[in-house]
């Protein structure tokens, strides 16, 4: 596993991805390459939480239900945090978004995820 600088990433990516990371910070979460393929670096912890039997569709659910949507930054630092694939994370929070045009960036942190 290797971190990939921002400017390495953007100009590996499809152009869908490379507008998704132009538009938004990510809070400057470190980007590795894993197998030639590009992720997020996974934050140690999520994934453990997530083997002892926590389900993420129970967990996404658990979100929505608090009115934490794909478009809130708790949601999509999850999936970051889990070290989720460039194209997946674009995936997601874009092409399987139909409300992706209402991202509103972070304000004020009022929660964060471990890490």
């Amino acid at each position: 596993m290797k971190i990939v600088s921002r400017t390495d990433a953007l100009n590996r990516v499809s152009d869908d991805v490379k507008a998704l990371l132009l538009k938004e910070t990510h809070h400057d979460h470190p980007i590795v390459e894993i197998n030639g393929s590009l992720h997020w670096q996974e934050t140690p912890g999520v994934n453990q939480l997530l083997d002892t039997g926590l389900e993420l569709s129970r967990l996404t659910d658990m979100l929505q239900h608090l009115g934490i949507d794909k478009n809130h930054e708790v949601y999509r630092d999850l999936f970051r945090k889990m070290g989720y694939s460039l194209d997946g994370y674009w995936e997601i929070f874009v092409f399987y978004n139909q409300d992706c045009d209402q991202y509103q960036p972070p304000g004020p942190v009022l929660f964060a995820l471990v890490g």
